[in-house]
């Protein structure tokens, strides 16, 4: 038996370029829906996590830190940004 195969490969890669376009598209729209699915609870865990680690004089202290998903270019993957209101917490990374 003999098959011959015959790829044009302009065709081909327009069509790669299409799927890729659609799958790309469809995987950051999961990862943006995923992140805000869990960023309360990487919130929570984050905000007992310092609560317990750090010696709090105010109870306001933990609840500065927030999670933020930041998915607006669509050229990118969605990321998610933990972070606290306060501009000197950045001392305490490790």
């Amino acid at each position: 038996m003999r098959i011959n195969i015959k790829l044009d490969s302009a065709a081909a890669s327009a069509q790669l370029r299409l799927w890729g376009g659609e799958l790309r598209e469809k995987v950051r729209k999961a990862v943006g829906t995923a992140m805000r699915a869990e960023a309360p609870a990487i919130k929570a865990e984050l905000q007992s996590h310092v609560a317990t680690k750090l010696k709090v004089v105010r109870r306001s202290f933990p609840r500065s830190f927030t999670a933020k998903v930041i998915d607006r270019d669509t050229r990118r993957l969605p990321a998610l940004h933990i972070g606290s209101r306060i501009p000197w917490i950045g001392i305490h990374e490790s």
